[in-house]
Order: C-alpha cells, then sequence, then structure tokens
C-alpha cells in the first residue's frame, strides 16, 4: 500500500471525470481523509487500486496532518524576532505594523492579528 502525502497525489491519478463528486479534486481531498476509498472511483485503474488502497476502514478519518504542522508554525513564529525578520526582509515597522513588499504589493502585520 502506498500512503499519499496530500489529495492532489490522489487527484494526479483520477481520470478527471468527476464521477461521484462534485468534482475529482474533491474526491481526492475525501480519499485522502479517508472518508472515500480510493478504489470507489470507478475510472481507476485496478492495479492504480491495487497499489493506493487504504484497506481496512475508511470511515476512520485520521487527524489530517496540517493542523500538527499548522501548530508547529504557531509555535515557531511565536518565537521570532519580528523586527530583526522585517529588517532581514528589507521590510518596515511603524506603529507596530510590520509591512513587507510581496510581489510589487505591501502586506501588513497589526500587532496582535
Amino acid at each position: 500500500m502506498i500512503e499519499s502525502k496530500n489529495a492532489f497525489e490522489i487527484f494526479k491519478l483520477l481520470e478527471k471525470s468527476n464521477y461521484g463528486e462534485k468534482t475529482c479534486f474533491a474526491f481526492a481531498g475525501a480519499a485522502f481523509k479517508r472518508q472515500r476509498r480510493i478504489a470507489e472511483c470507478p475510472q481507476l485503474d485496478p492495479n492504480v487500486i491495487t497499489r493506493y488502497s487504504e484497506g481496512g476502514d475508511s470511515s476512520s478519518a485520521r487527524e489530517p496532518e496540517g493542523t500538527t504542522y499548522c501548530q508547529k508554525l504557531k509555535d515557531a513564529v511565536a518565537g521570532v524576532d519580528l523586527s530583526a525578520a522585517t529588517k532581514r526582509v528589507r521590510g518596515h515597522i511603524v506603529n507596530g505594523r510590520q509591512t513587507l513588499k510581496v510581489l510589487g504589493k505591501n502586506f501588513g502585520v497589526d500587532p496582535g492579528t
């Protein structure tokens, strides 16, 4: 059994016929969260189904990996010296608001947000 890292990996396997879901990407997301089984796609090659078959109960949804990762990012950001980081990326801070130029546009972060 091959374990997918994200819904897009599953989406790339699909035929894009949108069978049984509003879109194939919605199906891929549901399959990634184990709310659907990849074998439920009738257009999928049987060899692909065998290689990626989740096995077991599809209703036992696992915790999204993004939840844990997001918490790690929040913890890491909480310890960052924003003043030093802003100088490093040539941004500026005015009245506590950090402003960075991204793709030619200014983006700001207010304190406490």
